[in-house]
């Protein structure tokens, strides 16, 4: 389960080709997802829920925009698609996204 909460704009590194592009972190997260998901499914995995959160009901009042929840056939299909590095370049455009995750296995 991902809890993910998106800066403004997407704060990419100086010198990348989308640092001045004007992407929302939304947007920026955006292209993350659609790698991510491509490696997910090769693992056999899918998303299984995609939401943006209403509001906070019970609990410490967190800023998350949204949550995810991806299945994998275990966690070592997870662990394995972390360290693919096609996979791991793909995480600038999250990091770019995001000011703030939480990431559970259950």
């Amino acid at each position: 389960m991902n809890l993910l909460a998106y800066h403004d704009e997407a704060r990419y590194p100086d010198g990348h080709e989308l640092a001045t592009s004007g992407l929302s972190g939304a947007d920026a997260y955006g292209l993350y997802g659609l790698v991510a998901l491509e490696h997910v499914r090769r693992r056999g995995g899918h998303l299984a829920l995609y939401n943006d959160v209403a509001q906070v009901v019970i609990g410490r009042d967190a800023a998350w925009d949204q949550v995810a929840i991806m299945e994998y056939p275990d966690t070592d299909a997870f662990l394995d698609m972390i360290v693919d590095p096609d996979y791991v370049a793909g995480l600038v455009h999250r990091d770019a996204g995001l000011s703030d995750t939480m990431v559970l296995v259950t």
